[in-house]
């Protein structure tokens, strides 16, 4: 394992939801007095907002993105999304974002690596960032990932940020010719993912067995998005996990999980950085590189 050492993030009063996003404390209080009053009637809203991306303003950051990209409209699902190449003549590179994110957070990585020569795409999932706005869940992350790959013809690895990661997993299977996964910040499981935004949004574990009940009863056929052996058995690829120690939304125990179940997989940790910055760092850059360069196409 590797790691790389950064200056603590800034602590914030309230608790993080999800990427860059905060519930207020006194939300948290309310649900969880109504969680212990009237748990069926909290159900419906906690389910709503754990399903609900939140819009988060990336005007300035999409600008920037657009000047350097080129941007193309697929069909994915019932969606429409807004998919960007950064065009070179080597191997393609997949980046997903997270929930609440959007594709234009990995413009600095794909600026890095379309310069080492990669082929670098990404996209915006449905319901985030320029893509339309409509219902989504982790399914149609991974479903948008699979159109993306048969779009740009085929790729060499893929890199997803948290809950992007975690869908990787999903798609991974259905995308020829893959050679790697690589996460950052990543979930291992929904278990996980429902257990910290219980915690996180003042349900308690009352709420996390309840909504885990309905998401159970909502994707009683698709037995690979609750059991993470399941995912990894069938992509069987060797991969990249990266998360940070002090990450307030993704707890570093999601790292251990993955690395203790995933097979051909290592860690590269660092400190100090939180949830997003490591997306921005040139030593996780340089750590994505070289586990590529293992097995480098020729």
């Amino acid at each position: 394992m590797s790691t790389h050492e950064a200056r603590p993030s800034t602590p914030q009063n309230s608790v993080p939801l999800t990427q860059g996003y905060t519930l207020p404390n006194f939300v948290r209080w309310a649900v969880g007095t109504a969680s212990r009053v009237y748990p069926s009637g909290v159900l419906p809203w906690l389910e709503r907002l754990f399903f609900t991306p939140i819009r988060v303003d990336y005007t300035a950051r999409q600008k920037r993105f657009d000047a350097d990209v080129e941007r193309f409209s697929l069909s994915s699902g019932n969606a429409e999304i807004s998919v960007y190449r950064c065009k070179a003549d080597g191997p393609r590179l997949l980046f997903v974002h997270g929930w609440s994110g959007c594709g234009a957070q990995f413009h600095e990585m794909m600026l890095y690596f379309s310069q080492k020569g990669y082929d670098c795409w990404t996209f915006d999932a449905p319901g985030h960032g320029l893509s339309r706005r409509v219902a989504t869940d982790m399914p149609a992350f991974a479903r948008a990932a699979v159109d993306v790959a048969r779009f740009s013809g085929g790729l060499y690895a893929v890199i997803g940020h948290s809950l992007g990661g975690m869908a990787l997993h999903l798609a991974a299977s259905e995308m020829m010719g893959l050679k790697h996964i690589i996460t950052v910040c990543a979930p291992y499981s929904v278990d996980r993912v429902v257990q910290e935004f219980c915690a996180r949004s003042g349900g308690g574990e009352r709420m996390e067995a309840l909504l885990m009940n309905r998401l159970k009863e909502r994707y009683a056929a698709q037995a690979a998005l609750f059991d993470p052996d399941v995912a990894f058995g069938r992509h069987g690829l060797s991969g990249l996990i990266i998360h940070d120690r002090d990450d307030p939304e993704v707890s570093y125990d999601n790292a251990r999980d993955l690395v203790a179940h995933w097979k051909g997989s290592e860690l590269f940790e660092t400190r100090g950085l939180g949830h997003r910055k490591p997306l921005r760092e040139g030593p996780v850059w340089e750590a994505i590189e070289l586990h590529l360069k293992v097995t480098q196409p020729t």
